[in-house]
């Protein structure tokens, strides 16, 4: 391929893959906020479903990408990419949310299932078509695909400001350039070859006949049209949010987008404006001259016998932070992940009105993992606060419990013990129902600790559905017990524990030496969470899964997202039935047989998958900000499994097969060793200096991205030189791997942890080590198509 045409169709392809990143967080953005988390689960195997589908259409349909045709034809995918997100987007804010998951929703989920797949089969079909036409240049186009993909992780930050659903107009935009450049591509080809053969050049059966561009026409439309809907929304907004899943959406008087998800502030009512994200997690703005109810949370200051500093972690809000100032703290720190909380609410449209809470000279405020900065603080405290943000809706639905929750962790805990003064206390506050959890990492945390009575630390009370544990770093004497008990009684509190009356023989047990057996006996859950499966809200135990499968009436009324993780896991069923079956039916299958380069790609698609799930939720931890995190991992990542790719194009042919085995091997042993070795490095670098965690995620993702990056391209080497016709099949395989490997990847996580995942990803490459293509009979070569 001349290197004009060669550029333009590496341009085409980056293009795509930027978009379909955008377009995948545009859509788990918008779905978050429209349907809730749980449906948010959708997002990311339903797109890996449509770029797995676009793969074996287009082995189904040869036709579609020959050499002549094919930018011709990338140029109109691109364009249809284009066109069906935006379909996409009106089905979505014209869907109401369905109220529960029965048969009466059917219509509506079938909808929300499919409506971010389509898109994606386009972009299956282009990336697909590029690779089966220019196979030569496999490992240019996955440095394209993958850098790409990489760089958008910054962009994404600052282009969500616009907001979910017009990132979406934005995307269609980045399509129209995908086919601009697959019409630029071949243009100065064209105008070579009819310089050098004026007489032969328009001649179909010329050599020198140069590929199809597409329609200037069609190219224009894209670009016209995405630019006007993208600038009328901004000057007359049209793609709208018609409501929140969890709240409604008119009473909000300020949104903002971020990462984090869609932050809204309710108009004030009654001394307070009710802060949330994505409909969720509300937290009050009392105004400055209110003063917040008493709760429970506010006993621990009883016990302090001099004013000292207090620290308040995910402050939302700032009520917490008004009530330490009520009760004389002089000396109160804020850690805040979301900025948008902190700088656009608090310190610039309700300053005024939180009477410059967070810019008092007692208030310090930092944008930071609450996790990370609590490791590196020298600082001892009187008080530790976790409050809890007004998620009882979804939790009481079990829609949060696929969420992984970092501050309810024994080593979140261990945190907090050790940064408390000698009779400092650690106030958590969680929903009624979440108690005996709470109490058993608690007692866990402690224990670990060196103490061997657990119980006579610990005190619980509250009201309103909410419950507030209260642990003392040293033991509670009877007259602190009487304090917290007078507060209590005097506030019209109701107790849930105390070391002379647990209020429950469980309770009792939880607290006890007895905790592992009580905890084993109980129908939920109760293992204490850490840090590798910190699924707090996870109430059903690895052993009672399958059951909790089975009842559909509980997984409709308590456990949404275990029925929507169900229902994915039927999908992929359903998928790979259908990536293995049709096309044989469909096809004769090449001489040298497919079932080892299908199950290469599969096992090598799983496997990055895997990995970049493990990858993505453990690591934010060491980067602060989630911004950063999210953009720092997903560019170190996919950025250097980029390189690799580039890298694995200089590989000579007669080595392809070696190299290939050589990086699936030892991925399995670098993956081995950090399913072993992930969570101790990430703990013991937590204390380090920013440029020091950065360099050990770095030092983290460089060799499994180099590695995981080049199997893709010298599996489709392989091919070229066995059977050329099978790499659209085999990269859509691959991305249904992918996407088996996105929905089993959660289970594994919530059941044993994220170091299982990481082992799913090693047993993944010793796969694809077992089945590189060509290894074994049926080595066959056959000529690799022109290009």
């Amino acid at each position: 391929m001349p290197p004009r045409q060669r550029l333009g169709l590496l341009a085409g392809i980056a293009l795509l893959a930027c978009g379909a990143v955008l377009l995948e967080l545009c859509f788990h953005r918008t779905y978050s906020a429209l349907f809730g988390q749980h449906l948010a689960l959708l997002v990311l195997p339903a797109a890996l479903l449509g770029a797995g589908t676009g793969g074996i259409l287009l082995y189904l349909a040869p036709a579609l990408a020959r050499p002549r045709t094919l930018f011709s034809r990338l140029g109109y995918l691109s364009g249809l990419a284009a066109a069906t997100t935006v379909g996409a987007l009106l089905v979505m804010i014209h869907l109401k949310p369905p109220e529960a998951l029965d048969r009466a929703a059917l219509g509506a989920l079938a909808q929300i299932a499919l409506a971010p797949t389509v898109p994606f089969v386009f972009v299956g079909m282009a990336v697909a078509a590029a690779f089966r036409c220019a196979p030569r240049d496999a490992g240019r186009l996955g440095f394209a695909a993958f850098g790409a993909a990489a760089i958008t992780g910054p962009l994404a930050v600052l282009a969500l400001r616009l907001g979910a659903p017009r990132l979406g107009l934005v995307v269609v935009i980045v399509d129209g350039l995908a086919a601009l450049m697959f019409y630029l591509g071949p243009r100065h080809a064209a105008h070579a070859a009819h310089a050098a053969h004026p007489a032969h050049s328009a001649h179909p059966a010329h050599p020198l006949h140069t590929p199809i561009r597409p329609p200037g026409a069609l190219v224009a439309t894209i670009l016209l049209a995405s630019s006007v809907l993208l600038a009328g929304d901004l000057g007359a907004p049209w793609l709208k949010l018609p409501g929140l899943r969890w709240a409604p959406l008119d009473k909000a008087e300020a949104q903002e987008w971020s990462v984090l998800g869609l932050l809204t502030v309710d108009k004030a009512a009654g001394g307070a404006a009710t802060m949330r994200t994505d409909g969720t997690a509300g937290a009050p703005i009392f105004e400055a001259k209110t003063t917040p109810p008493t709760q429970a949370d506010e006993l621990a200051y009883a016990l302090q016998k001099e004013p000292g500093p207090v620290l308040v972690l995910d402050a939302g809000g700032g009520r917490d932070v008004r009530v330490a100032l009520k009760l004389s703290q002089h000396d109160v720190r804020v850690v805040e992940p979301d900025a948008l909380a902190v700088r656009l609410m608090l310190r610039d449209r309700y300053k005024k009105y939180s009477g410059e809470l967070y810019d008092k000279p007692e208030v310090a405020v930092d944008v930071d993992d609450a996790r990370g900065w609590l490791r590196r603080s020298p600082l001892r405290f009187s008080n530790i606060v976790v409050p809890l943000a007004d998620t009882q809706a979804p939790a009481a639905l079990g829609v949060l419990e696929a969420m992984p929750l970092q501050l309810y962790t024994l080593e979140a805990f261990h945190d907090y013990l050790e940064h408390l003064a000698p009779d400092g206390t650690l106030v958590v506050t969680r929903w009624d129902g979440e108690v005996d959890r709470l109490l058993a990492l608690a007692s866990t945390a402690l224990r670990r600790a060196g103490e061997r009575e657990p119980a006579a630390h610990l005190y619980a009370c509250g009201a309103a559905r909410m419950t507030t544990l209260i642990l003392r770093r040293t033991a509670l004497s009877a007259r602190d017990l009487a304090a917290l008990r007078s507060q209590c009684r005097r506030n019209k509190l109701t107790e849930a524990f105390a070391p002379d009356l647990p209020h429950s023989e469980l309770r009792g047990q939880l607290t006890a030496e007895a905790a592992p057996a009580a905890a084993a006996s109980q129908p939920t859950d109760l293992t204490p969470p850490t840090d590798d499966r910190p699924f707090f809200g996870a109430t059903v135990a690895a052993g009672e899964l399958r059951g909790a499968l089975r009842d559909l009436r509980g997984l409709r009324t308590g456990h949404q997202a275990l029925l929507v993780l169900a229902g994915l896991l039927a999908a992929v069923a359903a998928a790979l039935a259908f990536a293995l079956g049709v096309p044989v039916l469909a096809r004769p299958v090449p001489r040298g047989g497919h079932l080892g380069p299908l199950h290469y790609f599969a096992a090598a698609g799983a496997a990055l998958a895997f990995t970049a799930m493990a990858l993505a939720e453990r690591l934010p931890m060491l980067l602060g900000h989630p911004g950063h995190a999210l953009a720092t991992v997903q560019v170190g990542f996919l950025g250097f499994a980029g390189a690799g790719s580039l890298l694995a194009a200089r590989v000579p042919r007669p080595q392809v097969e070696a190299a290939a085995g050589a990086r699936a091997q030892l991925l399995v042993a670098a993956l081995a060793a950090c399913a072993v070795g992930l969570d101790p490095v990430i703990q013991s670098a937590l204390g380090l200096p920013f440029a020091g965690r950065l360099a050990v995620t770095l030092a983290l993702v460089a060799p499994l991205g180099m590695m995981l990056g080049a199997l893709l391209p010298l599996g489709v080497t392989l091919l070229t030189m066995r059977a050329p016709t099978l790499i659209p099949w085999c990269l859509g395989v691959g991305a249904l791997g992918a996407f088996a490997a996105s929905v089993v990847g959660i289970f594994l996580a919530m059941t044993l942890g994220y170091s299982a995942v990481v082992l799913a990803a090693g047993l993944g490459c010793l796969l694809a080590a077992i089945s590189v293509p060509g290894r074994g009979g049926g080595r066959t070569p056959a000529a690799p198509p022109p290009t």
